[in-house]
């Protein structure tokens, strides 16, 4: 028998589906900006609050994760802002690889900055899944100025540290590629028909491994992210970005906020 704990930073708040952002609001005038907007910045580290137990019968090892995250809180005139980066641990020993290669591969492609006294950039969060021998940490990242969002995904081998690929997820999960890609077409007409800004039928047309990547929900579930194609009426017409979603349930992930 393998047991795996789970301590999680995971205080869930419902998002809408959609993942659009609120974003901040820009002044009506020059006149209405301090030339000289205070902006602050605070890190910490936040500390698990929640626990979650499974029990396994795959390897016979014991995992015990946990997952805090380090925070960068900045602030100007118009509110605070968050970014995260993940802080996880395993049989008490820090996962420092996975935990310095996804921070960074965040703060590079998802900054949070001061950009002429004023924070731009992106909002963080993540939430993790474990099961057996295999972690996945996926990242929601909010757009502060734009009604743009996306998810990125990580899967890790608990026992080599390695990453792992959709093919080795797919053995993990114990899903079928037809049962991936049908339930993947399921979510798409589900969540995105009648958005006149998402093309549904492209986005089908063109399921694939190159377009979804699989990873375990917080539930110990298979979960996928699936790219969103918009088309010809949307701001974003030509640019793609991804939602994560439960695979069997096609209920939409819901990211601590």
């Amino acid at each position: 028998m393998k047991k795996i704990t789970i301590l999680s930073t995971v205080l869930c708040l419902a998002l809408i589906a959609s993942g659009c952002n609120v974003n901040k609001e820009t002044p009506a005038s020059e006149s209405e900006v301090s030339e000289t907007s205070a902006v602050t910045t605070e890190e910490e580290t936040t500390e698990a609050t929640t626990k979650e137990t499974e029990v396994s019968e795959t390897t016979g090892e014991t995992y015990d994760v946990l997952v805090n995250y380090f925070s960068t809180t900045l602030s100007d005139d118009y509110g605070e802002y968050m970014s995260v980066v993940p802080h996880i641990f395993i049989n008490g020993e820090e996962l420092t690889e996975i935990n310095e290669e996804v921070g960074s591969y965040m703060q590079e492609n998802y900054p949070l900055e001061e950009v002429d006294g004023q924070i731009d950039g992106y909002e963080t969060r993540f939430v993790c899944g474990v099961k057996d021998n295999t972690i996945s940490i996926v990242y929601v990242a909010y757009s502060l100025y734009e009604d743009y969002s996306t998810c990125e995904v990580f899967n890790y081998d608990l026992t080599t540290f390695a990453p792992l690929d959709n093919s080795e997820m797919v053995k993990r999960l114990c899903v079928t590629d037809d049962e991936v890609f049908s339930k993947t077409a399921d979510i798409y007409t589900t969540w995105f028909s009648g958005y006149d800004d998402i093309d549904v039928d492209k986005c089908i047309e063109e399921i694939s491994y190159d377009t979804i990547k699989l990873f375990i929900s917080p539930e110990g579930e298979p979960g996928v992210a699936v790219t969103v194609t918009y088309g010809d009426g949307s701001q974003f017409s030509g640019l793609k970005s991804m939602r994560s979603y439960e695979l069997n349930s096609c209920d939409f992930i819901v990211f601590p906020w």
